[in-house]
């Protein structure tokens, strides 16, 4: 269950890309979008997106 006011986090980790990616999660309720996080990833480092509902 997802409640207002919270943070999710989400971690992200690109195992193999010679470019840096751009990574975006979203949560969304009924077809309509509560939240979205897009956050550039590089490879090997794993990143921490945080979302806040």
């Amino acid at each position: 269950m997802v409640r207002p006011g919270q943070i999710y986090k989400i971690s992200a980790n690109i195992l193999k890309s010679r470019l840096q990616m751009t990574i975006r999660a979203s949560i969304s309720c009924n077809g309509v979008e509560i939240a979205d996080v897009t956050q550039p990833v590089k490879e090997g480092v794993p990143e921490i997106l945080n979302m806040r509902v």
